[in-house]
C-alpha cells in the first residue's frame, strides 16, 4: 500500500500510484475549465444550463480516464514498452 501512497518516483509497467491520479485530476480540471470557457464564449454568458455542466463533466472524466490509462500503459521510464 505505500509503493501507492508514493508520489515522487514514476510508476512501474501495469501500476498506479497517488501522482497519476493527481495529475490526472489536475488535467480532467484543466480540460474541464477549458471546455466551460469556450462554450460559454459560443452561446453566451446566459447559455449556462445543466447540459453545459454535463457535457464538460463528461470531457473531465474523459481525461481523467485517458490519462490514467496511459499512465497504466507505461512503464517507469515513461515509453509504451515493456521493462528490459
Amino acid at each position: 500500500m505505500s509503493k501507492f501512497l508514493t508520489t515522487t518516483e514514476r510508476s512501474s509497467l501495469f501500476a498506479l500510484n497517488l501522482r497519476d491520479f493527481l495529475k490526472g485530476a489536475g488535467y480532467a480540471v484543466i480540460s474541464a475549465v477549458v471546455i466551460f470557457v469556450a462554450d460559454l464564449f459560443k452561446a453566451g454568458p446566459l447559455a449556462f444550463d445543466m447540459v453545459l455542466l454535463a457535457s464538460v463533466g463528461k470531457v473531465a472524466l474523459a481525461t481523467l480516464i485517458a490519462y490514467v490509462a496511459a499512465n497504466f500503459l507505461q512503464n517507469s521510464k515513461g515509453n509504451f514498452a515493456p521493462e528490459q
